[in-house]
């Protein structure tokens, strides 16, 4: 499944960038310069009608994306027609420009008219969400009619979060729930404000030495690294606030927004050491910022991990990584066979 869909991303990608060339081509055309009106239109007519259809068939027709999306590739094509035509070829563009606010004002619409339903999934997930991530996650995802989709809204907006309003922010779990953090006693926040600093003060001198060049290349390098940097800050903040946790009925394995599973009490089979294969590398997932698991814990069936922007792998085990490893495997040997 995951392979064909990156197929058909690639396709899509593909495509576009084989029509957008042969029009920059046609655009440059010497033969073309006596009916440059002619052309032009051709051109955005192509782009106008090429890439909604090419979106249709690879994209829409096999469920990766809704059908919502279709404005925004209408959108894009109108930018790349201004972008490829010579500036003396643009005249026509101003006849369809008066579409572009018909079509925001139809996306804002979409957008007012899906809000009232965005709260009340929301505020459904959140009630029985450990995280609020998830909630947002669940309430995105039938509204977009692409869990890719959502789950790529979801983490760039939940780091974006964390990054900013992260440090005045802490996890209060409920009374019948027990934590478990991952990320003190290995020295991680002193590792993330090392990086930090070292990208800010690369930052500045690339930044210094570029300009002589180009303002514009730059801008466009520290602009790159300051979301670097919001990504290293934003991550560090979703390791600390999202802790594993155990509740009456699961134990809900988290790292950060990197990777999550909630397993049931019921399928817990044994916890045990890792052993010397798995000590050097384990293969599955392994809930610990690195190194070695501290314990690997067996499922009585294969259960499945969510990783970042929809990525998916089915475990029979994972590794477990915890700054407390006794408390937590005196907390789990509670619900564990007794033959375990």
């Amino acid at each position: 499944m995951t392979l064909t869909r990156h197929r058909l991303y690639g396709w899509f990608v593909l495509s576009v960038f084989v029509l957008v060339a042969v029009e920059f081509g046609i655009a440059r055309l010497p033969g073309s310069i006596g009916q440059p009106d002619i052309v032009a239109l051709a051109i955005t007519a192509d782009l106008v009608l090429g890439i909604p259809l090419l979106g249709y068939l690879f994209l829409v027709r096999t469920r990766q994306v809704s059908a919502k999306t279709l404005p925004v590739f209408f959108l894009t094509a109108l930018v790349l027609a201004y972008a490829i035509l010579p500036p003396h070829r643009r005249g026509h563009l101003e006849a369809v420009a008066w579409l572009i606010p018909l079509i925001e004002l139809l996306l804002l619409a979409l957008f007012v008219a899906r809000l009232r339903s965005f709260r009340r999934l929301y505020r459904q997930a959140r009630a029985t969400a450990i995280f609020p991530d998830e909630a947002l996650l669940a309430a995105l995802t039938p509204l977009l009619g692409s869990p890719r989709l959502a789950a790529l809204l979801t983490i760039e907006w939940r780091i974006l979060a964390h990054a900013l309003t992260g440090w005045w922010r802490t996890f209060h779990p409920q009374p019948h729930q027990q934590v478990f953090s991952y990320h003190r006693r290995n020295g991680y926040g002193l590792i993330v404000a090392a990086l930090s600093l070292l990208l800010t003060v690369e930052t500045v001198l690339v930044h210094l030495i570029v300009r002589h060049w180009s303002e514009l290349a730059a801008w466009l390098l520290t602009l790159g690294s300051l979301y670097a940097l919001l990504w290293i800050v934003g991550d560090y903040h979703a390791i600390r606030l999202h802790p594993i946790v155990l509740d009456r009925t699961h134990l809900h394995l988290r790292l950060g927004l990197r990777w999550r599973l909630s397993v049931p009490l019921t399928a817990l089979v044994a916890l045990r050491k890792p052993t010397q294969a798995e000590a050097k590398a384990f293969d599955d997932v392994h809930f610990g910022l690195w190194g070695e698991p501290q314990w690997v814990l067996e499922l009585a069936e294969p259960l499945t991990a969510e990783g970042l922007f929809g990525r998916r792998r089915t475990v029979r085990r994972v590794g477990i990584t915890v700054d407390d490893p006794k408390g937590l495997a005196t907390a789990l040997r509670l619900y564990l066979p007794e033959s375990a």
